[in-house]
Parts: structure tokens; C-alpha cells; sequence
């Protein structure tokens, strides 16, 4: 009989842990996410990781709480590509289209 942990179920929590294995991705890839972005191929550079952190998340998070958002996703938005926004990349086109 081993001890089992509670899954997460909370949406700030998710959110929290989603954006910390986000965060350890961008931290432990960052130069091959870097030339992702300028080689405009980042999903399929970064895949295995992404599977990765999606396959913790399962572990870690209630089945119905996770379905409720796109909590990776967005992580993904939040932590890496915005740290990111700064690597020349044609991906960031609507930068060049308007004046922010």
C-alpha cells in the first residue's frame, strides 16, 4: 500500500504548475528555443518536451480540473514565447504590421 498523492484541482494551481514546467523548459532549452523561433520550426524543435510536460501535468493534476482550460498552452504563451519576444523571428509578423 504506497502513499498517494492528492491530484492538483484548483485552477490557480494549475496554472502554477503549468507555468513552472514552462519555465523549467524555457530555462533548460533556451538556446535551442531561441533558434526555434528564428528558424520559425519551435513546436517541432521542442516537441518531446512539450509531451513531456504535458505527460507530468497528467500525473500531477485532477483529469476533469485539467479539461476545463488550456493550461499548458497558455504557460507556454506566457512564459516562454514572451520571454522570447525579443529573438528575431518572422512569427512575430504583426509586430511589423502595426505600431504598438
Amino acid at each position: 500500500m504506497g502513499f498517494e498523492r492528492k491530484k492538483i484541482d484548483k485552477t490557480e494551481r494549475i496554472f502554477r504548475k503549468a507555468k513552472a514546467v514552462a519555465s523549467d523548459i524555457h530555462i533548460y532549452n533556451k538556446d535551442k528555443i531561441e533558434k526555434a523561433i528564428k528558424e520559425d520550426n519551435f513546436f517541432e524543435v521542442i516537441e518531446e518536451e512539450l509531451l513531456e510536460a504535458n505527460d507530468l501535468l497528467k500525473e500531477s493534476v485532477d483529469k476533469e480540473a485539467l479539461k476545463k482550460d488550456n493550461y499548458l498552452e497558455r504557460a507556454i504563451v506566457d512564459i516562454i514565447l514572451k520571454y522570447c519576444s525579443n529573438v528575431e523571428s518572422k512569427i512575430w509578423w504583426f509586430k511589423t504590421k502595426v505600431s504598438i
